[in-house]
């Protein structure tokens, strides 16, 4: 009976662990999981993620920082089927992602993270739209992600260099 009982508390531990997993969370996780080649654990973990901050939007459709959040879980996620070779799950993750910053920057025109999201999108897209990319980074400088706007900037010469 102790033994039977020690399994249901670490079976009950372990899954109330994971449903309590912030989307903060496995985002982290998710990227942790890609940076040890693991693609599908990434994948699973952003959708994770996804669904958290979807939750959040729910409760608070205003909340600019939110939709940003889960745009870069689609980003991340469409950077999986990136390295998996699977170029229209890639374009219709990045599509969402770039959704989502367009409606945070309508909640909030001064939020450069979401400006500097969606440059790196444009950036990377498989149409690679530089103007726009250039554009949202150099509005993401001028509201304080200058980091952000440089590491597209050097991505895109990257990308100029290999056409």
């Amino acid at each position: 009976m102790r033994i039977l009982t020690a399994i249901f508390l670490l079976v009950f531990v372990n899954c109330a662990v994971v449903f309590a997993e912030t989307a903060d969370e496995a985002m982290k996780r998710g990227e942790k999981a890609a940076e040890s080649g693991k693609h599908q654990e990434a994948i699973a973990a952003f959708d994770i993620a996804i669904e958290k901050f979807s939750e959040a939007i729910e409760k608070n459709p205003r909340d600019a920082k939110a939709y940003t959040d889960r745009g870069q879980a689609f980003q991340n996620k469409a950077r999986m089927f990136l390295i998996k070779n699977d170029s229209a799950k890639e374009e219709e993750f990045r599509k969402l992602s770039n959704m989502d910053c367009a409606t945070a920057i309508e909640i909030d025109p001064n939020y450069a993270t979401a400006y500097a999201l969606r440059s790196f999108n444009s950036a990377i897209s498989a149409e690679r739209y530089y103007e726009n990319a250039i554009k949202d980074a150099k509005r993401a400088c001028v509201l304080g992600k200058c980091d952000l706007a440089k590491f597209i900037k050097a991505r895109l010469k990257k990308l100029d260099d290999e056409l």
